[in-house]
């Protein structure tokens, strides 16, 4: 077994162990993609990437732009608009993660984003469970983080939330 199957399989099992639903992607621009979604619905990708490093896998997740926040971002003036958008780049940044901003045709577009990808590497040689699922964690704050940001900015109460789901 190669060491990136022993990886793929600790991740696998590190998951499941954790309650996560895993569903295998078909993705021929990565060595495998599973999409995941833990306990209490929070969704995130983890994938091993063609032409990367063999031993960097990445925890994605995605936050959708649409409905009130769309609006609310399209009523801001330029210079409001790009005060919330840098904002929301510290967020990210201040959690240790990555973030990608994509228009609606997915072309990148940081002015009038719809959508923002954030991401966090984990390498497999000091891999352990606890590193792991500290990314999983991470890259899951910094994306309710932009959730979070963007309700409170627009006015837009979210429906309760059992706090012992996390």
């Amino acid at each position: 077994m190669s060491n990136r199957e022993e990886t793929e399989k600790k991740i696998v099992g590190w998951l499941t162990e954790e309650g996560y639903v895993i569903k295998k992607m078909e993705d021929p621009k990565t060595h495998y993609h599973y999409s995941v979604q833990a306990p209490g619905g929070f969704g995130l990708d983890i994938v091993h990437p063609m032409g990367a490093p063999d031993d960097k896998i990445l925890v994605l997740s995605g936050v959708r732009i649409d409905g009130p926040h769309l609006l609310y971002i399209k009523g801001l003036s330029t210079h409001d608009r790009q005060k919330l958008i840098y904002s929301v780049m510290l967020l990210v940044n201040n959690a240790g993660a990555d973030y990608g901003m994509v228009d609606a045709t997915g072309r990148p577009d940081v002015k009038n984003p719809t959508n923002i990808q954030v991401s966090k590497g984990v390498w497999s040689d000091g891999m352990n469970k606890n590193v792991f699922m500290t990314t999983i964690e991470n890259v899951r704050r910094a994306a309710l983080s932009i959730i979070l940001t963007f309700n409170k900015e627009a006015g837009v109460v979210p429906p309760a939330v059992d706090p012992s789901v996390s």
